[in-house]
């Protein structure tokens, strides 16, 4: 959980990089093209030219949601487990199932085990 958490900031950290270092490359295009210099300009066409020009977004987004699946499986099984730590008589493990097998040796053992020795 940690990992995928590490990862998830990770990445949003990348992605907020890969924005900025668009804004610049873009910068003088942006400035001749629009009258205002406002930054949600600058955001939305960084965020444009990458989109259009470049698969790093899409692919980002796919390994983000990637890790937050990963993130959510490995939560979800917490969960479980810490719920079946609070109630142990959950149906998810039985008595019969937490009993060791019988074995052929132990079958010996307690057939050999009679009162009259």
């Amino acid at each position: 959980m940690a990992i995928a958490r590490w990862r998830i900031r990770r990445f949003v950290s990348a992605e907020t990089v890969l924005i900025d270092c668009e804004i610049v490359r873009n910068r003088d295009k942006v400035e001749k093209e629009f009258d205002t210099l406002a930054c949600g300009v600058h955001v939305a066409m960084a965020i444009r030219s990458l989109a259009d020009e470049s698969r790093c977004l899409s692919l980002m987004s796919r390994y983000e949601s990637r890790h937050q699946r990963c993130h959510d499986r490995a939560y979800a099984a917490l969960r479980e487990l810490q719920q079946s730590r609070v109630n142990p008589d959950s149906p998810s493990v039985s008595a019969e199932a937490a009993r060791p097998p019988k074995t052929k040796i132990r079958r010996i053992m307690s057939d050999n085990s009679s009162p009259h020795q």
